[in-house]
């Protein structure tokens, strides 16, 4: 069963928001951190989009459909567009805080070829296309803390605890009415031409929609460099729980993309990103997303050093 017929079609046109970023601020398009820190008095600024589509078949059965003549096929496309925008500041040279603020724009469109028991000779009635859903908004913000605890040989180990905080419409999919702590454990190795990111998290979804409220998820992600402090390759896989109640598939996802740095303190990237499904189910997530950002760095407390 797929999330429009559970939840209803007005709701699922922004939901996909909810799954767009579980809340962790990465190196972009990666959905996994990584263990850096911005340094005393560091600061980064990140843009980020993101286009998610998921499109949804069912057969609708149900006894109001039936008794108004509508049963019938039914496919539901759901398209979803969320910009964020994220600043890191470091605290001291280990520690960072991290404030995002997401804005997203939702619409879902049903087509339905649906038979009237009233006339059985004539078949089928005909196709019905109907704008179910438009819906913007911004998101639940959050806040969060990146502590980098350890460092030897390449490998490093940070903590990343935060919270979201209830300014989205819940009704409309942004948000989920309550606040949600969440903690990371994050793991990276770095060599002079690849590097590895590990997520293992934990998110305290409380809600007022009746999702679950213990969510885990893990992620791994790998960058290649191809061109020294210019381009990087990124590879990344992960596995989300659903917060449905009433189902057990998670999303599953691969993600892959391009960072073009033209400078040090400047990054641009894309990626897509592809939800995985066993046959005959729905994910959670969208079918699939473009991501694209921009990042600028301001080195701080290089110049803080320079004036003393």
């Amino acid at each position: 069963m797929s999330f429009f017929t559970r939840h209803g079609l007005p709701a699922a046109a922004a939901a996909i928001i909810l799954f767009i970023g579980l809340p962790v601020m990465a190196f972009h398009p990666l959905i996994t951190d990584d263990t850096g820190t911005q340094g005393k008095h560091n600061i980064e600024f990140e843009l980020a989009y993101q286009f998610d589509r998921d499109i949804s078949r069912s057969f609708d059965r149900t006894v109001e459909s039936i008794l108004e003549g509508m049963w019938g096929a039914a496919t539901t496309r759901g398209d979803a567009h969320e910009l964020a925008a994220a600043i890191s500041y470091g605290l001291i040279d280990p520690l960072d805080l991290v404030i995002g603020v997401p804005y997203g724009h939702s619409r879902a469109r049903e087509s339905r070829i649906f038979y009237n028991p009233p006339l059985p000779a004539a078949g089928i009635q005909g196709l019905l296309y109907k704008s179910i859903a438009v819906d913007s908004g911004i998101g639940d913000p959050l806040i969060e803390l990146k502590w980098q605890f350890f460092v030897h040989s390449g490998l490093s180990l940070a903590l990343k605890p935060g919270t979201t905080l209830p300014l989205g419409n819940e009704d409309a999919g942004f948000g989920s009415g309550c606040v949600s702590p969440f903690l990371y454990f994050i793991l990276s190795y770095e060599r002079e031409w690849f590097l590895l990111h590990l997520n293992l998290g934990y998110i305290r979804n409380q809600n007022k929609v009746n999702d679950r409220e213990d969510l885990w998820n893990g992620s791994l992600a790998a960058e290649f460099v191809l061109v020294p402090d210019v381009l990087r390759f990124v590879v990344n896989a992960g596995l989300e729980r659903n917060p449905d109640k009433r189902s057990n598939f998670h999303d599953v996802f691969v993600l892959g993309g391009f960072v073009v740095s033209p400078s040090e303190f400047c990054d641009l990237d894309i990626g897509f990103r592809y939800g995985i499904e066993s046959p005959g189910t729905e994910s959670p997530a969208a079918d699939y997303s473009v991501l694209a950002g921009f990042t600028v760095r301001y080195n701080g407390g290089a110049k803080s050093q320079e004036n003393k």
